[in-house]
């Protein structure tokens, strides 16, 4: 009789403090993982929402102070010791941009961590050469570099920043109960009979919004924007009585079949899980023709793509003006999202990857990491650069 094997403690470090698509990606990959073969453990930074998701799924949770300068030490040795503590056999960082998590992803590549993982979610370019030189050195110590489109690979590889080994994988959703059109709309107190066109995004001025809120110039055309952020103080000046700035809403996703169209801007973009629940929701996306979103359209199929100028106006007066291409494009997007961005097959791609890492019996701290670089190499790099202190204040954030 074959005897039952322990699950292999995974820890999954966050570190953006927020409930965004770092996050929701977290809680698809964890709600579906095999806890018969994996024993997952959430560590850092975050936001009530995704400590109360990880509770509803019984996975334990360390919530840790943000290290808020490279001089706040005490913060810094708070991971340092909450990451050994939980003494994981993979550590997997889900890095909202490319350089956060540096404290942790050092501390587990340091222990010998049998595998290092990352999901690099947004590609980041270093605020100078140190930083960028630091975190190249960090990354010898990275297995498996996980993109989630081949725009964020291509990013990373041009700024240097590419692991030994890097796999694409498409994110994954948990769809949420949607509301249907009439009762969405009641929600958010929108006419019934109105044309409603909007989006959902952290409101930073690279993402756009202000094309987004412009479409109020289209006669009769309600704009409805989800998120908060400091571009939204701007757009509530103009004051029109067809823009609602609704702010964060948690429950934003639910809310989308109230629009008929979805509108994404933004050319800076990995894979936006917002594109990806209007597409599952059946609501026609508008969505700029670069970056990752490109990589989640086929244009004319399951959306529309067109540049982040005016252009995008006329794309969006061109859809409303054509409720039957409007059905088409939805329900072709809402079959694409299911098929391609189902939790479960995360999980499944996720897994494979780990015992791929773990096949060569690697499972135990400071097991044989010859392609590594040596247990001391980066603390003792750091310190003839910056002196004793070096690891602790190093990594400029």
């Amino acid at each position: 009789m074959t005897e039952a094997r322990t699950p292999r403690r995974v820890v999954y470090y966050v570190e953006g403090g927020t409930f965004a698509g770092t996050e929701r990606h977290l809680c698809a990959l964890v709600a579906h993982l095999d806890r018969s073969r994996f024993d997952p453990v959430v560590l850092g930074v975050m936001h009530d929402l995704l400590e109360e998701e990880m509770q509803k799924l019984s996975v334990p949770v360390v919530r840790l102070a943000p290290v808020r300068s490279k001089f706040d030490i005490p913060a810094w040795l708070g991971v340092v010791a909450a990451v050994r503590r939980a003494r994981p056999v993979i550590f997997h960082g889900m890095l909202s941009q490319t350089f956060a998590g540096s404290y942790a992803l050092l501390t587990a590549v340091t222990m010998r961590v049998p595998a290092v993982v990352v999901t690099n979610h947004l590609p980041t370019p270093a605020a100078n050469r140190r930083q960028a030189w630091l975190r190249r050195r960090l990354d010898l110590g990275v297995d498996l570099q996980i993109v989630l489109s081949a725009w964020a690979r291509q990013q990373l590889a041009e700024a240097g920043m590419l692991a030994r080994r890097v796999a694409v994988v498409d994110g994954g959703l948990t769809p949420p109960m949607w509301r249907d059109r009439a009762d969405a709309r009641r929600v958010l107190d929108l006419p019934e009979d109105a044309t409603v066109v909007g989006t959902a995004m952290r409101m930073e001025p690279y993402k756009r919004p202000d094309l987004v809120a412009d479409l109020v110039r289209l006669p009769g055309v309600h704009v409805a924007i989800f998120g908060d952020g400091p571009e939204r103080s701007r757009l509530a000046a103009a004051g029109s009585p067809r823009l609602h700035l609704y702010g964060f809403r948690p429950d934003a996703p639910e809310l989308l079949r109230a629009l008929d169209v979805f509108v994404f801007p933004s050319t800076y973009e990995n894979q936006p899980l917002a594109v990806i629940e209007a597409m599952w929701a059946g609501v026609p996306v508008v969505g700029a023709d670069e970056g990752g979103v490109a990589e989640l359209i086929e244009h004319g199929r399951t959306g529309i793509l067109a540049p982040a100028t005016a252009a995008l106006s006329d794309a969006v007066a061109e859809l409303l003006a054509d409720p039957e291409r409007r059905r088409a494009l939805g329900e072709a997007a809402a079959t694409e999202a299911a098929r391609r961005f189902d939790p479960a097959g995360l999980a499944e791609r996720i897994q494979r990857l780990y015992e791929d890492l773990l096949g060569n019996g690697r499972e135990t701290l400071g097991s044989d990491r010859r392609r590594r670089p040596s247990r001391f190499y980066l603390a003792a790099r750091l310190a003839a650069r910056r002196g004793a202190s070096a690891a602790a204040v190093a990594f400029t954030r």
